[in-house]
């Protein structure tokens, strides 16, 4: 959320009012309207201001004046204070891009603009609104510092078929837990969400025109266990609980928005993909555990399989010493015979 623009001037809906300076930048910018509903209070160091409760209230903000002097505001989000002033905070700033959020930049001209984004970067090279990193963290290292969950990484070796997809999901239902799928187009969500409720297990398929509040508010609940989408569940959507991520096939940005729906905090999160994806998510961040399927349909930890392959290895080498071979009676003939201190 950012606060922009805010006066001396804030009338509430319900009548009351605070006659000091809120969260601006600038003296001269015009009267808005806000139909937001924050949890709120000010906090202003260098400033006398009209006592108000020391409790976030819920208020409407219907009128916003004019700024005359300089001053911060407190935004109380989830128990979190967010103080910001002079500018502008924008989330999923590799958005700013597109004409709207340039043409708000411009208009509010702000001394400040930060953004925060997990994918710093466009497909289509469009330069970003910013002059500088000023801190970029690893999807590894928020991992080990424990911000995100770690994750075991499956893949299997077969197209990402609704077909292939829903069998993969209805043979390890217990294993996978609540699961978002992913596919390219809508026909393919609805096929697969077809095959898994003909097998008895509730499905719903997340697109534009759906009643996405009552879906998403159904699998929170756990009344449904998988949602399947295209590409909607992705920025924004934020289920805590959710164990498991079916991963279309795709490149960096796609990929790396569509796990990090998995990677809220918890003891591990469980991301599937195909070897047929041009980016397997091991490359932004390495996996606690790796599982592959094999010829059998059955899960295979790749760390078991490294250690068969090592001991039979290292039992290879230790039989060489021990195999005899005799030097062809030609060969042993013609063979020069060495030297004895360098005299023939």
């Amino acid at each position: 959320m950012a606060a922009k623009s805010l006066g001396n001037n804030c009338q509430y809906k319900n009548g009351s009012s605070c006659t000091q300076a809120i969260c601006s930048h600038s003296a001269a910018r015009p009267i808005r309207t806000i139909q937001n509903s924050i949890s709120a209070r000010p906090f202003v160091p260098s400033l006398q201001v009209l006592p108000l409760p020391s409790v976030p209230i819920k208020r409407e903000i219907i009128n916003l004046g004019r700024a005359t002097r300089l001053a911060t505001y407190d935004i109380g989000v989830a128990n979190t204070n967010c103080f910001f002033a002079n500018g502008i905070l924008i989330h999923n700033c590799h958005h700013t891009a597109a004409e709207s959020a340039v043409t708000i930049y411009q208009k509010v001209a702000p001394q400040i603009h930060i953004g925060l984004t997990a994918t710093p970067f466009r497909t289509d090279r469009m330069k970003l609104c910013f002059s500088r990193i000023i801190k970029d963290a690893g999807i590894r290292s928020l991992i080990d510092q424990g911000y995100l969950a770690p994750y075991h990484q499956y893949t299997f070796d077969f197209d990402w078929t609704p077909e292939n997809v829903a069998t993969v999901y209805l043979e390890g239902r217990e294993r996978w837990g609540k699961t978002v799928g992913y596919f390219l187009t809508r026909d393919e969500c609805d096929a697969c969400a077809a095959i898994i409720r003909a097998n008895g297990v509730p499905c719903k398929v997340v697109w534009a025109n759906s009643d996405q509040e009552a879906q998403i508010a159904a699998f929170m609940r756990g009344d449904v266990p998988i949602l399947l989408n295209m590409f909607i569940l992705t920025e924004g959507f934020n289920a805590p609980d959710l164990q498991t991520v079916l991963v279309r096939p795709g490149s960096r940005g796609p990929t790396i928005q569509m796990v990090g729906r998995v990677l809220r905090p918890k003891p591990y999160a469980q991301v599937v993909q195909n070897s047929h994806t041009r980016w397997p998510f091991t490359r932004t961040a390495s996996a606690e555990r790796k599982f592959i399927m094999n010829a059998h349909g059955q899960w295979e930890e790749r760390g078991v399989i490294g250690e068969r392959l090592s001991a039979a290895s290292r039992q290879a080498l230790m039989a060489i010493p021990h195999i005899s071979v005799d030097m062809p009676k030609y060969i042993d003939k013609h063979r020069k015979k060495p030297s004895v201190f360098g005299r023939d």
